[in-house]
């Protein structure tokens, strides 16, 4: 064929793979792009975005964390106070305090070491990842694979693989993007000028002339000119791998910057509210996945840089088809990663870590599946089952076995059986006896000596022997602990019976010492009127009359305000003047009563017993004498002198008494008197007794009778020592 009819072909279709290079190139590009995006926005949230945010969110809580402390304060100690009503244990006080001098120290720290914290992270995730990478220069492609053109990559001039650009973090080491790059024989300048078409150096290798100079070649090397066009748009379409193994590369450290920001700032928050007991696991759990955070990232790292050196290796040592290969496993690993990655970040957000989400998952899922496994055996086996099992249960309960023994003994004859009887002995569904059973008929199932052996028999009715034994046992003791706690129950009425018996007997000696001391007090009370009375009984009456008649004369006649004269001492003896000279009619009345004074029987009485044994008159007694001598015609003030001087007279007057009983006498003199009891309704008022005579002159002026110098025994007195009834003018009164 002409020169020139081949290039009217080969000239279209260079021009064709240029165009198509160009469009793949265009996506590899964008791809390029959004990593140096993705890798600015991770360094802007670092250097400003989250520790601005930090810094706010710190600004803020530490501005209510004095209120929040003192509300804190307050619920405890309101639960304290509550906690005889109340048991809630929703405040810590200890941490209250703690709190309040930790958070404002520990909000600042926050806020500041986000950067530290990210860039311990990244830093020892970067160390993994290159040192793996540089130390496992490995080739996981076949020796044999096909060793084409486009097995080379974009190097410098030491052979080293040229960083993609400045890294916006300000450090050092391969990444995926550089692979990226490298492959694709690109610049960060290639990327980021819009005017270029195509790579330089990927242009050069793959595209050396342009469609005119194309043109001028011969129809040999314009053939290979094309076929070198055609790795080159092989090599745009492979390199979409390794831009997507770059892109998830930095899309997990923006993943992974994320879910630490957002935990910062959950702990931030959690940390002032950490006093409050349902917060305080939320804290810890917080903590916790930050820890795993730090682990995952530097896993993930360090497998990244396995997968991203077995990639490299097949770029530099293989064809394109071994490229694509390692590429898709790389990609289909960091698909996992960024799984990884993004659950971190929901679990920061949500609050569901992916280790504790997927292990509970797991957990959830292992008795169902154990479940749903046993429970399809045994629909598969239960047609075969029935029988068998049916036997074996007959068999043990022939050899002496309970039901529940023989219905373990029948659950092991066949395997989907024996399946969900231990199934059901894991779940805790099997008592003892379906254990033993159990264990009895996997022994014989498992030994081969049947089901229905005489071993089998003499196995499952020993154990019916023992189960036998084991209750009766268990039958006595309960018997036993019943006796006990019977007996414990009549030890315990015994001593409530004799605690109410002894409380019986106390009450009756209570009873009884009251009521033999409300007879001591009546017996005192008795010999205290005995006393008071027996001395009165023993005065007679002749003698009462005749002491008061003598200790009031001696008391009028020594009463220095008044001389003593026959006249004075006949008007104290109540006579009228003259009596002595018989000069009036009334002579012979008052001869019979000399011994007359104002006073009653019963005051003499108490008088003299006053006077004897107290040696004075008693305040109540004195006031009524007094008062029996006012009424008497005697002034207030002489009735007073001659109480006076009747005190000191009467003093003398019980020892010249006669007393008739000895034993009165002498509770006369060893007693003390007592007038509590005595009533005033046995004494006369003044105005109601007997008139006393007045003394007259003529009374006076005439001589003693002879009635006054006789003996006592021939004076007749009337009543009790009184006169009849006389009026004031000295005669008796008209009958």
């Amino acid at each position: 064929m002409p020169d020139w009819m081949d290039n009217l072909v080969q000239q279209p279709l260079y021009q064709l793979e240029q165009t198509i290079a160009q469009v793949t190139w265009g996506f590899n590009r964008a791809g390029l792009f959004i990593i140096d995006v993705l890798d600015r926005f991770r360094a802007q949230l670092v250097s400003h975005g989250f520790t601005k945010a930090l810094d706010t969110v710190s600004t803020e809580i530490l501005g209510i964390s004095r209120p929040v402390v003192e509300l804190s304060l307050t619920i405890g100690m309101l639960l304290i106070i509550a906690t005889p009503v109340i048991r809630f244990q929703w405040v810590n006080i200890k941490k209250v305090l703690g709190l309040a001098v930790i958070v404002p120290l520990l909000l600042p720290m926050l806020a500041g070491g986000f950067q530290d914290i990210d860039a311990a992270r990244s830093d020892l995730g970067s160390l993994f990842y290159n040192q793996i990478f540089s130390g496992s220069s490995f080739n996981i492609a076949p020796g044999d694979a096909n060793q084409g053109t486009d097995r080379g990559i974009l190097v410098d001039g030491s052979g080293q693989i040229p960083a993609y650009g400045p890294r916006n973090d300000g450090r050092s080491g391969l990444r995926g993007v550089d692979i990226a790059a490298s492959y694709l024989w690109a610049t960060r300048a290639d990327v980021m000028e819009s005017s270029r078409l195509l790579p330089t150096a990927f242009e050069q290798q793959y595209f050396p002339y342009d469609i005119g100079a194309f043109g001028d070649q011969d129809s040999a090397v314009r053939w290979q000119l094309i076929e070198r066009a055609g790795g080159g748009i092989t090599r745009t379409v492979y390199g979409l791998i390794l831009v997507a193994f770059a892109f998830l590369e930095t899309l997990i450290n923006v993943a992974f910057t994320l879910a630490l920001g957002f935990q910062l700032i959950a702990l931030i928050i959690a940390t002032l509210f950490m006093w409050f007991t349902p917060f305080e696991g939320m804290v810890v759990g917080i903590i916790k996945k930050m820890a795993d955070l730090m682990l995952q990232s530097w896993g993930i790292s360090a497998v990244q840089g396995l997968t991203l050196a077995a990639v490299v290796g097949a770029a530099n040592q293989s064809g394109s088809i071994a490229v694509l290969g390692v590429g898709i496993l790389g990609l289909a690993l960091e698909i996992v990663y960024v799984t990884v990655a993004y659950k971190a970040v929901i679990g920061a957000i949500t609050g569901m870590g992916s280790g504790g989400g997927i292990s509970s998952v797991g957990r959830a899922l292992a008795p169902a599946a154990a479940l749903a496994t046993g429970g399809i055996g045994a629909a598969v086996g239960m047609a075969t089952a029935a029988p068998k099992a049916a036997a074996a249960y007959a068999t043990a309960r022939q050899s002496g076995a309970s039901s529940s023994a023989a219905l373990g003994y029948a659950a092991q004859s066949n395997r989907p059986l024996a399946a969900i009887g231990n199934l059901a002995t894991l779940m805790g569904y099997g008592n003892s006896e379906f254990t033993a059973g159990a264990a009895i008929g996997q022994n014989a199932r498992e030994r081969r000596y049947g089901m229905h052996s005489p071993m089998a028999r003499h196995q499952l009715g020993m154990h019916a022997d023992r189960e036998q034994q084991r209750g009766e046992r268990q039958q006595d003791r309960q018997m036993a602990m019943a006796r006990q706690q019977q007996q414990e129950a009549d030890r315990v009425q015994a001593m409530e019976r004799q605690a109410q018996q002894a409380m019986v007997r106390d009450q009756a000696q209570a009873r009884q010492a009251q009521q033999d001391a409300e007879r001591q007090a009546e017996r005192q009370k008795r010999m205290a009127r005995e006393a008071y009375e027996a001395p009165i009984k023993a005065i007679g009456r002749p003698q009462i009359t005749e002491a008061m008649t003598s200790a009031y004369v001696s008391a009028y006649a020594s009463d220095p305000t008044s001389p003593a004269s026959v006249d004075s001492v006949t008007s104290a003896m109540g006579l009228a003047p003259g009596a002595f000279g018989h000069q009036t009619a009334a002579v012979q009345t008052v001869l019979e009563s000399l011994h007359q004074t104002p006073f009653a029987p019963d005051l003499a009485q108490r008088l003299m017993v006053e006077a004897g044994q107290e040696g004075q008159f008693r305040p109540d007694t004195r006031a009524e004498a007094q008062n029996d001598l006012i009424a008497s015609g005697m002034r207030e003030t002489a009735a007073t002198r001659r109480m006076q001087t009747m005190e000191q007279q009467m003093q003398r007057v019980p020892g010249a008494i006669q007393v008739s009983d000895a034993e009165a006498a002498a509770a006369l003199q060893q007693q003390s008197s007592a007038y509590a009891g005595y009533s005033a309704e046995h004494r006369q008022r003044p105005i109601e007794r007997d008139p006393v005579i007045t003394p007259t002159p003529e009374r006076l002026a005439s001589p003693p009778p002879a009635a006054l110098t006789a003996p006592a025994e021939q004076r007749r007195t009337t009543g009790y020592g009184r006169t009849p009834r006389r009026s004031r003018a000295g005669h008796s009164a008209t009958r």
